[in-house]
């Protein structure tokens, strides 16, 4: 049994009506093998044809076939096709390993185009709309892993509960709450990840100094509390402790920045739901109160 196989144990029943989970969409195989031919370096080079030539053995010997003798930059194209042909046909394990395999060689080959290959090689897999991105594992710099997309779907859905619960109420945060499912639709970095939970906290943010009528943050949430006329204080305070907790822990988050602390998709879809059940909760409090 491959790796993704040991991953995802039961790929097979999964349903592909949002997005291709167990079979692999029309084009993709070309997409993907022009994609690792680009990376390999430039044309001509020495080292790109060396590149190239271990990048095919990685796929052929994942189709079951013998390594390549071909050094010739137009051979080794034909090679990449002609191994992604034979991984459709093998299996969509077979398919998935084969393409880590090879991305993470080109990964740990070029330090200085990591995130210029991992982008290209997800947008290429969410242009297919498939259900699967790669990812960085966490705490190992050079190791790859593939994430369902799937594993955010609880999370996009409580973004896409709460944009509705607020869309009479305020269009701005209605539109952060819209961009932070498109951040979690692609979940394969960190900073995409860091980006849903920011444009969730911008949602808060900015219904909470609309309820208050305050244009500071921390004023508008202890005039809510000192109000006393939203529900239990214990639920109330969540803005203000959200708010503290994120600009402590993960300050990135909220400014933006390139760099900084990592957030796992696990850990982001948790603070999602925190930040959007506290949203609703509002909101439907607003309409008790006739706000």
């Amino acid at each position: 049994m491959g790796q993704f196989a040991r991953q995802f144990k039961d790929y097979e029943q999964y349903d592909n009506a949002a997005c291709y989970r167990n079979s692999v969409p029309a084009n993709l195989s070309a997409s993907l093998a022009d994609v690792l031919v680009s990376a390999c370096g430039p044309e001509g080079q020495p080292t790109t044809a060396t590149t190239m030539q271990k990048v095919a053995n990685d796929l052929l010997a994942m189709a079951g076939k013998k390594s390549t003798t071909n050094w010739d930059a137009g051979s080794l194209k034909a090679e990449f096709r002609s191994a992604y042909h034979i991984l459709e046909e093998a299996g969509f394990d077979k398919f998935m390993d084969a393409t880590l395999n090879a991305v993470q060689r080109l990964y740990r080959a070029h330090p200085g185009a990591q995130t210029t290959l991992l982008d290209t090689v997800n947008d290429t897999l969410l242009s297919a709309n498939m259900g699967y991105t790669l990812r960085i594992v966490d705490g190992v710099a050079d190791r790859l892993a593939w994430e369902a997309r799937a594993e955010a779907t609880a999370g996009v859905a409580s973004l896409a509960a709460t944009a509705v619960a607020v869309a009479d109420f305020s269009k701005e945060a209605f539109d952060h709450l819209a961009q932070a499912k498109t951040h979690l639709l692609n979940p394969a970095s960190s900073r995409s990840r860091k980006d849903a939970v920011r444009d969730a906290m911008s949602a808060m943010e900015t219904m909470i100094k609309k309820l208050a009528g305050e244009g500071d943050y921390d004023d508008a949430c202890k005039k809510l509390r000192g109000e006393q006329v939203w529900g239990n204080d214990q639920i109330v305070k969540e803005a203000q402790a959200l708010w503290t907790f994120l600009h402590k822990h993960h300050p990135d988050v909220r400014h933006g920045q390139a760099s900084g602390t990592d957030i796992t998709l696990e850990e982001a879809t948790y603070w999602i739901d925190r930040v959007t059940g506290f949203v609703r909760y509002m909101a439907s409090r607003r309409l008790v109160l006739g706000r």
